[in-house]
Order: structure tokens, then sequence, then C-alpha cells
């Protein structure tokens, strides 16, 4: 079943051959992957245009180097890409042309049609490919998967998902690619296949960008109808990254980033799931440099083929908005 592959745990597969990796862009997400691979035994090359950044990952224990240097270096195999998104595609297609393998942050590119080009040219050279989409790592969302599939919910009817938080407004950002992506992501990991119909209401704009949205739509899973509803919010102060999943016997309510997972039976008596927290990000670090290019591409975590398909359906949700976004 798509999205519940068995989480990889690192403690039970042991340390890391030494390797090389290069980070390119060390912004806020990038520098946690750099952090993040020294964590795991790494040798770090960071590769960005900001002398503070550069500075800031040498004290970490990185080295730093420019573009070209860091792809022609044959040590460096493993490449994770945190520029902007709209560079994704450009520096994504370079680094599997030099013969490297790539985690490629999240959106996998601007559009689906540029993410399935580079899934293809990964494809051609035997490169490994694989998307930051973090909550195929979540310990909880996996287990919610897991509750799922066991029927102990019943026949499932419907997902809410609310994803808020405080972000500044810049003007290539997009609420659906920001947040919107995130739980669209866990709903496709957990049912796969495309909306049948889909719609985004946005609520608010300032300076001609949504600061809040609506996301309706509806899969099919196992010969029925679920609904699905997204609530997107970038100007609250509350951050929530909440799943809840009704069914006609329990309820489940996921509090992602917590890794919070809790029943709710017919009577609305609630029962706590005990899971073992994970570091998401380093177990996706691990399973990006551990797995080979077949396990990636037949996996269910984020390869090249899902991140497309979820860019898809952000596209049918709301395809008008996401090419002025990139316009």
């Amino acid at each position: 079943m798509p999205g519940l592959a068995q989480t990889l745990y690192i403690a039970t597969l042991g340390p890391l051959p030494v390797m090389k990796v290069a980070v390119v862009g060390a912004g806020y997400w990038g520098s946690k992957h750099v952090r993040e691979y020294l964590a795991l035994g790494c040798e770090v090359t960071v590769v960005d245009t900001d002398p503070e950044r550069r500075k800031y990952c040498m004290r970490l224990g990185a080295r730093a180097a420019s573009l070209a240097r860091a792809l022609s270096d044959p040590a460096i195999k493993h490449v994770s890409v945190c520029a902007p998104n709209a560079l994704h595609f450009e520096l994504a297609s370079r680094a599997v042309k030099e013969g490297k393998h790539l985690l490629v942050e999240k959106p996998l590119c601007p559009t689906s049609g540029q993410a399935r080009s580079l899934h293809r040219l990964a494809l051609k050279k035997g490169s490994k490919l694989l998307c930051g989409h973090i909550y195929r790592f979540n310990n909880a969302v996996e287990r919610a998967g897991r509750l799922m599939l066991s029927g102990k919910l019943g026949d499932v009817l419907q997902v809410k998902c609310s994803w808020h938080q405080s972000l500044d407004f810049v003007r290539d950002r997009n609420i659906l690619l920001d947040i919107g992506l995130h739980p669209v992501d866990i709903v496709h990991c957990w049912l796969g296949g495309a909306p049948r119909r889909a719609e985004c209401v946005p609520r608010a704009f300032t300076a001609g960008y949504a600061q809040s949205a609506f996301l309706d739509y509806a899969v099919q899973f196992e010969g029925r109808r679920i609904d699905v509803a997204v609530d997107l919010n970038w100007i609250s102060p509350m951050r929530r990254r909440d799943v809840v999943v009704l069914g006609t016997r329990r309820a489940l309510s996921l509090a992602a980033a917590e890794q919070s997972l809790t029943l709710y039976d017919g009577e609305g008596r609630a029962s706590r799931v005990r899971l073992k927290k994970n570091n998401a990000l380093r177990d996706q670090l691990s399973y990006f440099v551990r797995r080979d290019a077949r396990a990636i591409e037949e996996g269910t975590k984020a390869n090249g083929r899902a991140a497309s398909e979820v860019l898809k359906i952000l596209e049918l949700v709301d395809g008008d908005r996401l090419a002025r976004c990139h316009a």
C-alpha cells in the first residue's frame, strides 16, 4: 500500500561508513541538513553564495566549496539541494548529469512537468532521487497509516488537515508549495491516487498572495470516496500540523509535529497510541545515503515519482496560482 513502508531505525542499522556529501544552499533548512549529516558521521561540503552561511557551517565542522568544485569531486556521491525552489530543477539536473545522487528539498521542482523530467533523467543516469517530504519519515504519520489499513477505524470517510504557522511574506512563496504540500503528501502517502475533483478557496490576501486557503478534494480508496479538507494558514501564531481521520468505527487525531496519536471510539473515549518518536530528518538523510537507487525508486519514501504526483495534485487544486507564482 503506498506510503506504509517500514520505518527506518538508525540504531538497528549501525554506524554509517564515512561518506562525503554536499549541501547546496545553507539557509534555514539547508543548515539542518549540514548538522544532521555531520551527526551521521559524514564529511560535508557546503555550497552557498552567502559568506556568513558558509562561515556558520564551517564552525559546525563542514568545509566550503564552489558548486563546480563540489560537483566535480568524485568522492562526493550524494548531494542535498536546499536552494530556493525556483533553482531546484536547474541545480538538480546539473548534479544528476555529473553522476550524483540527489535529495531535493520540497517541492522537487516548481512544476510537475519539470519533476517528471528530472525523474526520467535520474532513472536514465542510475541516480538516486529522493524529495524532502519529511513527514513520510515521521513515526506517528506512519503508525496512523498502519492503523487505517488495519481496519481499526472502520471505513475511512474523511480526512481533515490543519496546517498553520506564521511566516514572513516573500514574493516567490506560495502557500500551497510552502505549507500545503505536506498535508497533501501525507494523504497521498496513505491513500494514493489522484483526486476526482479539487478546488482551492483563498481566504485572504496580502499584496496579491494568499494568507490562508482551504483545499477541498476527494480520492478513491478501496472503492470508496474519501473527502479531503486541508486548512492552510500562514498568519497564525499557533503552529499546527494536525490531521483528523474519521471512520465508521473510530476517529484518529494526529499531531504530526509532536508525533502524538490519539484514537477515539464511538462514545468519544480517547486512548493515546504509544509510539517511539524519531528524528525524521536524520532518518531521511540516513535512508538517502544507505539505500540504493532501485530501493528508493521502488519504495514509498517520496521518490521522484511520488513527488511528481503530489505536485500534479497541487496543480489540479490550483494550477493558475502556482503558474503565477513561477511566472
